[in-house]
């Protein structure tokens, strides 16, 4: 299964994704990877993105890792993700191209097993991704947490 494909399908037409641009590069079982080049109408009176855009990279890298650990479209299949809790940490200002990273953890991994393989309809995990921009430098870290459940077939 291309699973990039498939979350770039589901994640890049969402209305907050679109607003900031936000494209997926990648979306493996290793993690996942979305970009974003800065907009001026997107931007704070210092002429970084706004915090309100970095909570759309880590919202998008977070769900994009997750979605690249489904073994299969079939087990996507009635899964609805809603984000219980986020906190940012900005290092430094957030311009030009910027490039969201996750990786999910073993503990998050293996939750996501147990909704993936229908051993349980409800997971509940956290994300963690790294935002850079184009040369490399962090400019935040954002936390997600989960609340994913299976939907009634």
């Amino acid at each position: 299964m291309d699973t990039t494909a498939v979350a770039a399908a589901m994640l890049e037409p969402v209305p907050a994704n679109r607003l900031f641009g936000i494209r997926v590069r990648s979306a493996t079982p290793d993690g996942a990877e979305v970009e974003l080049d800065v907009r001026t109408e997107a931007t704070n009176v210092i002429g970084s993105l706004h915090a309100s855009g970095l909570v759309a990279i880590a919202d998008a890298a977070g769900l994009a890792a997750v979605l690249g650990a489904a073994p299969s479209p079939a087990a996507l299949e009635g899964v609805s993700a809603l984000g219980a809790a986020a906190e940012l940490r900005f290092a430094a200002p957030a311009r030009g191209r910027l490039v969201g990273r996750c990786a999910l953890d073993d503990d998050a991994a293996r939750t996501l097993r147990g909704l993936y393989d229908r051993d349980t309809d409800r997971a509940t995990l956290a994300t963690t991704v790294a935002i850079e921009d184009e040369a490399g430098d962090l400019v935040c870290t954002g936390t997600f947490d989960w609340r994913l459940r299976r939907l009634e077939d």
